[in-house]
């Protein structure tokens, strides 16, 4: 009998040929930091593997932040199987204090992977509100700013000031050291306005120094 040769579909020739897709596999995609108070930068780390059998190209790192910078550690560019990375990045405090979030996109072999930076900044003094608003021609009654201080701290409030001489208040010590109220009143509402205020303290760190906050008179909004 005679033996034929054996020809394989062209659909099975195709699929046997094809790269298989290469996937990272992240030990963890989220991280959370709790920063000292003098910190102004917070450094975050999520290690990471190929876990397929082809090489794996490390495109990019996209940040949701300019705060935020990131890279592969070791400037990598191709991840071999099985081979490990680590995605490095480091948050910028600034003035910051309590919690915030921030978003890194890793793009590898035209996948997407999402992680998420959050920190944490100990939170010395806190204002319930930084904006006051009073409609344009509604009465000129007093809103009231909260202020409260971390006694542990030893930080002291040392002045409240406002620029310009269209609203005047009275601070309230309500427990010394630790909670103050601000009231504050507009002398007109007639005409729309937009001042700042600020809350001093005697901290050396500068994130804990200055609390700076807006006052408005705002007109009714029209309809485009």
């Amino acid at each position: 009998m005679k033996l034929l040769p054996l020809i394989l579909p062209p659909l099975f020739l195709v699929t046997s040929s094809m790269a298989i897709a290469g996937e990272l596999a992240f030990e963890r995609t989220e991280q959370t930091i709790s920063a000292k108070s003098d910190e102004e930068t917070v450094s975050f780390a999520f290690p990471f593997k190929n876990t397929s059998d082809a090489p794996v190209k490390l495109e990019s790192i996209k940040a949701n932040c300019e705060c935020t910078e990131a890279g592969f550690a070791g400037n990598k560019k191709v991840l071999a199987p099985g081979e490990s990375c680590v995605v490095s990045a480091t948050m910028k405090i600034g003035m910051f204090s309590g919690s915030d979030a921030k978003k890194l996109t890793v793009i590898a072999d035209g996948k997407t992977y999402d992680l998420t930076l959050r920190v944490r900044v100990p939170e010395i003094v806190h204002l319930s509100t930084r904006q006051l608003n009073w409609p344009q021609g509604s009465p000129a009654a007093p809103q009231t700013i909260t202020v409260t201080v971390d006694p542990a701290s030893g930080v002291k409030l040392t002045e409240f000031s406002l620029a310009g001489k269209d609203f005047k208040y009275e601070p309230v010590t309500v427990r010394k050291g630790e909670v103050y109220k601000i009231i504050i009143t507009p002398l007109q509402t007639a005409t729309p306005l937009c001042n700042t205020f600020w809350v001093l303290t005697d901290s050396k760190i500068p994130r804990y120094s200055r609390y700076v906050g807006m006052l408005t008179i705002t007109p009714p909004s029209r309809d485009k």
